[in-house]
């Protein structure tokens, strides 16, 4: 896992090497107690908070490698 720090405003852009398609991901807010970011990727990308990710929909997932 890469852990990185942004400030608010600050972008981290994930680009595939293969297609040149690129999420970014911004720091839209920080407080004490939470975050708020901001996710911008195609409509091919299905965004979800992990919480709400059932054992079905988990088995979806592809496993990589």
């Amino acid at each position: 896992m890469l852990v990185l720090s942004r400030k608010p405003s600050e972008s981290i852009i994930i680009t595939d090497k293969q297609t040149g398609e690129v999420i970014t991901i911004t720091q839209v807010r920080c407080s004490d107690l939470s975050s708020r970011i901001g996710i911008a990727a195609s409509d091919r990308y299905k965004i979800m908070r992990s919480e709400l990710i059932d054992d079905e929909s988990l088995a979806e997932l592809p496993t990589g490698g």
